[in-house]
């Protein structure tokens, strides 16, 4: 038996145990005294100590803690999933915006993130390529951490192909099929128009989209392919295609955390589920009043028995035919 398994009745058991221990020991202590008024001294002292035992083994069950009943708790979780992409191809480093479109980015992910009703968040970053740079979390500080490191080397190079994280989540959603998703894509645009089996694949797994344009539409093309304007046109398709969002940030400070708290999330649909636990009542409480009780019972003997015992050795004196003490 563990201490968790403690029940009533057994602990009933331990003190009847404990009783019986100390009326076995009552002879052995009687035996020790020579005189009455030492035996009245040995019992008090015997009944102290064992107020004292009670009391410590009273204080070490409750530390213990021991459990016993059942608690049914139910806790409800919301099923859902949001996705933050950022595109960190060489076009994101222009200083349109300041101090440039990629730490713009990085500015409004964060954002994001921290206007999310604790739902488990995961970080993707687009290039040449998709790599995954957080799983979906809950701990919004070192998803925070994870966004500031993003640079235009944390995907592979060649290219600006964030429709790519499309394919990706839609792949990767096929062995959650109920669990509503949506994915917030900050981009320049790069390509000019939307891939059509990339669109596909993100619409029929079910992922909304909410895609967000930084940079100066108006920007002068210049011979730099890696310098161009915001292109709108790919984002705000993949947005209305997926049932979606398209915000063009531009150059502009937006309060994107009320937008996806009033606009996204609702999108999502997302489901609160009831998880049902059983848990063992902690009874250690139980255990402490009887311990302090019976530690104060035993002070209050201890003075009784110095008390007593000061009486009786005071020693009658005769001076002259008069008793003094």
């Amino acid at each position: 038996m563990t201490f968790s398994e403690l029940t009533p009745d057994r602990f009933l058991g331990v003190l009847a145990a404990f009783g019986v221990l100390l009326l076995l020991l009552r002879p052995w202590t009687a035996s020790l005294a020579t005189t009455p008024e030492a035996l009245m001294a040995t019992r008090g002292e015997s009944l102290r100590s064992g107020l004292l035992l009670f009391s410590v083994m009273m204080l070490l069950v409750s530390l213990l803690g021991p459990r016993w009943g059942v608690e049914r708790r139910t806790a409800f979780r919301t099923q859902g999933r949001v996705w933050l992409v950022l595109d960190v191809s060489r076009s994101m480093l222009t200083p349109d915006v300041a101090p440039n479109r990629l730490e713009r980015g990085k500015v409004i992910l964060e954002r994001v993130a921290q206007s999310l009703p604790g739902l488990p968040v995961g970080l993707l970053a687009v290039r040449g390529g998709v790599v995954l740079t957080s799983p979906p979390t809950t701990d919004r500080d070192a998803l925070r951490t994870k966004i500031e490191e993003l640079s235009i080397d944390s995907a592979p190079p060649s290219g600006s192909r964030w429709q790519g994280a499309l394919n990706w989540l839609a792949r990767h959603k096929s062995g959650r099929p109920q669990t509503p998703e949506a994915v917030v894509i900050v981009s320049d645009g790069g390509e000019p128009s939307i891939d059509a089996a990339y669109l596909r694949a993100a619409r029929e797994a079910g992922l909304v989209a909410m895609t967000i344009g930084v940079g100066d539409e108006k920007l002068q093309q210049t011979s730099d392919p890696a310098r161009h304007p915001l292109r709108r046109a790919a984002l705000h398709a993949a947005a209305r295609e997926t049932g979606g969002l398209y915000v063009p940030a531009g150059q502009h400070e937006i309060d994107l955390g009320a937008i996806v708290a009033e606009r996204l999330m609702p999108k999502m649909e997302l489901v609160e589920t009831a998880l049902a636990s059983d848990r063992r009542i902690d009874r250690g409480g139980w255990f402490v009043w009887p311990a302090l009780l019976a530690a104060l019972t035993a002070t209050a003997l201890r003075g009784i028995n110095v008390d007593w015992a000061l009486k009786r050795s005071t020693v009658p004196v005769t001076v002259d035919g008069d008793a003094i003490s």
